[in-house]
């Protein structure tokens, strides 16, 4: 991405021994999250609702990589994309009025009413938890995926460890919202606790949503 200025999330993970990934490299990006979330019962439900789910899905995951590049960052193991990470560093994610029009407008052209209808008001209440969990800037995990090649593999601990450690050294919260309970018990191994959990109305599946307070560090 030519003559990018750093964001505040870019400029805090200099100091995470990670790499990040390219904005222009997106759609590998875009590729390894498409791959990792084929199980997930929400993307699958998008899957179910979409005209072309696919390409919904495609854009889901793009337009939470259009938002990294306003105030988050992305990680990731290496070139080869085993697994990433879509962290905002600085709390909430940020969207713009042209971002946003371009999602109302992917999901009037995906989407039927009645499926609208049941989506945003669930994301509404999302963001309204987090607000309401964390009022002060923290670090904020919007996606995180492995590609199911490399499971077990440690490339998830690798990605996720560093930005704890980094939290823990600067006394920072963590906070993310997952959809199964396999990773509710990854997540609370790395020291994260169940706050909340939701019920969607557009699948049987429950969200979790876990908020991790920074360890004490030994100087």
């Amino acid at each position: 991405m030519p003559n990018h200025k750093l964001n505040l999330s870019e400029m805090i993970a200099k100091d995470i021994p990670l790499e990040t990934a390219p904005w222009n490299e997106t759609g590998h990006v875009v590729d390894l999250f498409f791959a990792a979330f084929q199980e997930d019962p929400f993307f699958q439900y998008l899957s179910l609702a979409a005209r072309h789910s696919e390409e919904a899905i495609r854009q889901n995951f793009q337009f939470d990589i259009n938002r990294a590049q306003i105030n988050g960052v992305i990680f990731r193991t290496s070139h080869a994309y085993e697994a990433a990470a879509v962290w905002h560093l600085n709390g909430f994610p940020k969207s713009n009025f042209l971002l946003n029009l371009r999602m109302m407008w992917f999901k009037l052209n995906q989407f039927r009413v009645r499926d609208i209808r049941k989506l945003v008001p669930f994301f509404f209440e999302i963001d309204k938890a987090h607000t309401h969990f964390v009022k002060r800037p923290h670090y904020y995990l919007s996606l995180f995926g492995v590609h199911p090649k490399h499971h077990g593999k440690g490339w998830g601990s690798k990605l996720i460890r560093p930005v704890l450690d980094h939290a823990d050294k600067n006394k920072k919260i963590c906070y993310l919202e997952t959809e199964t309970e396999k990773n509710v018990a990854m997540y609370q191994h790395y020291g994260f606790e169940m706050v909340k959990t939701l019920q969607p109305d557009f699948c049987e599946d429950n969200f979790y949503l876990m908020l991790r307070r920074p360890l004490q560090v030994n100087k």
